[in-house]
């Protein structure tokens, strides 16, 4: 089965359109949780690069994935042991 998206649905739905902004807005004020994730669990050091790699993704995976996808999304069990 092929899901196809127009372009003319997507200007034309409210709904999806505020859901997008919800989104950005939560990404861009939530920073500070992905670089604790990232210097806790990983014990990775956040750097340009690395906030840039991040961005990256999320700016892929957000309107791509979450959006369309009703916000379907996998945690892999190792990163979030200790919750």
């Amino acid at each position: 089965m092929d899901i196809c998206l127009y372009k003319k649905d997507w200007v034309n739905n409210a709904a999806m359109q505020q859901i997008w902004d919800d989104m950005r807005r939560t990404v861009m004020l939530g920073l500070d949780d992905a670089h604790a994730i990232l210097e806790t669990r990983l014990g990775k050091e956040v750097t340009p690069d690395t906030i840039n790699n991040y961005m990256e993704v999320v700016n892929h995976a957000l309107p791509g994935g979450a959006t369309i996808q009703e916000h379907m999304v996998e945690t892999k069990p190792a990163l979030v042991s200790d919750s």
